[in-house]
């Protein structure tokens, strides 16, 4: 496998274990449980890496800048 794309089934994972309420998970929380160090450039490249899973329909981007787990339709 490929090590991008395990990089984005970790981010989709993180995402959808981290749903605790409504608000999501950003990309800063997201570089901390990924164990990177929260400076911009990390916290930047995380977002950018979980925007790929949101164009293609595996999370949901929201406008505040956070990430949640794709609703789940009937």
């Amino acid at each position: 496998m490929e090590p991008r794309a395990l990089d984005y089934r970790r981010i989709v994972e993180l995402v959808e274990r981290g749903q605790g309420d409504t608000e999501g998970i950003s990309a800063k929380e997201l570089a901390d449980r990924l164990g990177l160090e929260a400076v911009p450039a990390k916290v930047e490249g995380v977002r950018s890496k979980a925007k790929r899973p949101v164009e293609r329909g595996w999370l949901e981007g929201q406008p505040t800048g956070r990430f949640t787990p794709r609703p789940v339709r009937p």
